[in-house]
């Protein structure tokens, strides 16, 4: 999480943050860096594996529906 003033918002983020909300995505300065390590054990191999079925049974869920 070094050089965090590199990686700033453009103008346009603004616009869509009444719609997206305050984020990660949206998101800059303080409150990133706050947000940033509150999602990275989410990401971690273990987690995305044990989304697996869950994402699995979702996607098979709604291309029969459809």
């Amino acid at each position: 999480m070094s050089n965090t003033q590199h990686y700033t918002k453009g103008p346009s983020v603004s616009r869509i943050t009444p719609l997206f909300g305050a984020g990660l995505t949206t998101s800059d300065g303080a409150l990133w860096r706050h947000q940033r390590p509150l999602l990275t054990a989410a990401w971690q191999a273990q987690q995305r594996t044990n989304l697996s079925p869950i994402i699995a049974a979702a996607t098979t869920f709604h291309r029969i529906k459809w």
